[in-house]
């Protein structure tokens, strides 16, 4: 296991000295007590508190040291637990969870003030043995925070984190040049790839495979990041459409290729027969019954990638344990028509 050493830590009669009241005092503004307490004696305290960098622990824990809970914490982001993506990890997560006689934690709380932009404190409480982040967002000072504390972090589906975090990649650039190459195999060379307005490291690795293979072939990307509920956005992404002659449409997901799909209905076009689209992710009931020409990423195994990634990390520390890209795999359906 990582050995870790953490100096004393603040305890609540320290913040209760400093701020001149009483340790229920202090519990009462961390618990959001609040009727409880004057404004004026909340705002002290959360000062202390800050100064202090005191973390609430729950008994019987301590803060100065370090115990094993075999317990470990799971962050879900950009990839929420209750969608398929989500329940997918989820599952690759939980088998290896009991293979390795661990339980999981699901972390869903937000921040609460007196952490004050802070949000890396929620994690030192040593509530957890380690931590994995499944597709963070803006989690980037957090995850540093708490390598430099030696807290185990290992991350899913982005590398936008500090250069020694291992983490868990889809082969997000490769899988889009090959569905390009796909659509272009079948004549098409009028291609929109259309991005989502959500920023993800994901969706921009994406975009390049497209633009690459585009190039490659001498074609001229387009690109077009639709919000189907805006009218604006939604009025722009069929100008263009009509403005370039597009024939295909190279989504960046399947719930922006099944977008597409409802938004072409309304216009009366029909897939393939006048507009093909592909998407990636092969996770929704709708790409069998609809023909979704996708991607199938193995998003389960990387759960269980990710957990191994895990107990590797705590076994040997930060800097043995690599990078994992996994594969992907085209799945060739009924949406797209070959136009050669």
């Amino acid at each position: 296991m990582i050995n870790v050493t953490v100096t004393s830590r603040p305890t609540i009669r320290k913040v209760a000295e400093r701020a001149g009241v009483s340790r229920m005092t202090v519990s009462r503004v961390l618990g959001d007590r609040n009727d409880l307490v004057s404004e004026e004696t909340r705002r002290r305290v959360l000062d202390v508190v800050r100064e202090l960098e005191y973390v609430p622990v729950a008994q019987p824990m301590m803060q100065s040291r370090k115990v094993e809970t075999r317990i470990i914490g799971l962050v879900f982001d950009l990839a929420p637990i209750e969608g398929p993506f989500g329940i997918a990890i989820f599952i690759g997560l939980r088998e290896s969870a009991k293979k390795y006689d661990y339980d999981l934690l699901t972390l869903v709380r937000d921040a609460p003030e007196w952490m004050n932009g802070r949000e890396e404190l929620q994690f030192l409480n040593r509530q957890c043995d380690g931590v994995i982040f499944i597709s963070p967002a803006q989690r980037y000072k957090t995850i540093e925070t708490l390598s430099q504390h030696n807290i185990p972090v290992v991350c899913c589906h982005t590398n936008d984190v500090p250069a020694q975090i291992p983490c868990v990649l889809l082969d997000n650039f490769g899988a889009m040049y090959q569905m390009t190459q796909h659509l272009i195999e079948n004549g098409h060379t009028n291609i929109m790839h259309v991005g989502s307005c959500m920023i993800r490291p994901d969706f921009a690795e994406r975009e390049a495979g497209y633009r690459k293979a585009m190039l490659d072939a001498g074609l001229q990307p387009v690109v077009y990041n639709l919000d189907y509920r805006n009218e604006v956005s939604l009025r722009g992404f069929l100008e263009s459409m009509e403005r370039h002659n597009t024939t295909a449409f190279n989504c960046v997901s399947d719930a922006q290729a099944f977008c597409v799909w409802d938004v072409m209905m309304v216009q009366g076009m029909r897939v393939p027969q006048d507009i093909s689209i592909t998407g990636m992710d092969n996770i929704r009931k709708e790409v069998v019954s609809r023909g979704l020409t996708t991607i199938v990423t193995p998003l389960e195994e990387s759960g269980t990638q990710a957990f191994g990634m895990m107990m590797e990390l705590m076994d040997k520390g930060y800097g043995s344990v690599e990078d994992v890209t996994l594969p992907v795999q085209l799945v060739k359906r009924t949406s797209v028509r070959n136009i050669s």
